[in-house]
Formats: C-alpha cells, structure tokens, sequence
C-alpha cells in the first residue's frame, strides 16, 4: 500500500519591505512593539494615599461624620440628617474614576459592580430610589453643595478652593483633614 503524505507548500523567504535589508525590517518591528508595549509602572514606593474631604453646605450643623455614618448614607441606610432634613450623598467626581473606586472599596467595602447592584437592589425593592450621584468635576460637586443643604459630598481635598464661603469641610471620625491619622485616605 502506498504511503499518503501531505501536499508540500514550498517555503518563502520572508520578504523585507522595500529599500531594508530583513535585519533592519525586523530591527524596527521590534522597536514598534517596545514602544507600543504598556508602561508598567515603577516598583517600589506605592502611591501616596489621596486625602478625600467630607464636604457640606455651611449652613449645615454638623461638624463631624463618623465612618459608620459615612456607610450608612453611601449605601441609603441613612436618608436623613439628624435634623429630619433629606441626606444625598455625591461621590467623587467622575474626573478621578479611580478615586471613586478607592473610596467604594476602602471606606464602603465594596467594589463598584457590588455597590451599584446594591443600589439596584435598593431602587427594585423600593427601599432608597436616591442614588448617590457622581459629578463631572470637583467644581461642579462644590456648587452642588453650596446650593443645597441636602448634599453631603466626598471630593479630593487638594481640589478644595482655600477660603470657600458657603462650604463645610467635616471632621471624620473626630479628626480634621489635615491630621496624620485621619481616616478618609485611599491609596
């Protein structure tokens, strides 16, 4: 019986684009890819953590929020300031995504898939239908604040305008923003 064998596909030389010999083409596709290769960032110092400020409306009473109490508005188990007067909490702003995911998993626990399907949760079961909302900008987020007393808004503190009128920055926990333990810092 005689043996089968595949059919032979002759082999081809690679072929250099014109005017390169095939090192030099192959020099710059290597240089191509390093430079289009993803930056890996340095190892070693981890980011410096990222101070967020708890912001009201100055007319406000309060002066300090716990982080429990934080929770507790972020995820609508607390709808009202102690005052009966409603609570909407503002995330940061859209401008920082990652710092909307810092605060969401380092101060509320939960990654944003899981936050968001909580509030979904919460919307469905007709339990809380005011999401917290999430502003394009810092500044956008203080104007919000200084329009309404409902508003209780997490924004960078290096964003805050020195002197602002109309705003209150609140106390976490009893510790001001610019003590070394205070506890609203996101790496």
């Amino acid at each position: 019986m005689a043996e089968i064998r595949p059919p032979t596909v002759p082999r081809r030389r690679a072929a250099a684009p014109p005017g390169l010999g095939l090192g030099q083409a192959l020099g710059v596709a290597l240089v191509a890819l390093l430079l289009a290769a993803p930056v890996t960032p340095r190892r070693g110092r981890p980011p410096s953590p990222v101070r967020l400020a708890v912001v009201v409306n100055g007319e406000r009473p309060e002066t300090d929020v716990s982080v429990a109490q934080l929770r507790r508005i972020f995820l609508g188990e607390q709808r009202f300031w102690g005052d009966g007067t409603p609570v909407h909490g503002v995330l940061p702003p859209q401008e920082r995504p990652e710092l909307v995911e810092r605060f969401l998993r380092q101060t509320l626990g939960l990654p944003p898939d899981e936050y968001w399907r909580h509030w979904r949760g919460n919307v469905f079961r007709g339990v809380n239908n005011r999401k917290p909302l999430s502003l394009a900008t810092t500044p956008a987020t203080l104007r919000a604040v200084f329009r309404s007393r409902i508003p209780i808004a997490v924004v960078p503190a290096a964003d805050l305008p020195a002197g602002e009128r109309g705003l209150k920055v609140l106390a976490v926990g009893g510790k001001r923003i610019d003590d070394p333990d205070y506890p609203l810092q996101v790496n």
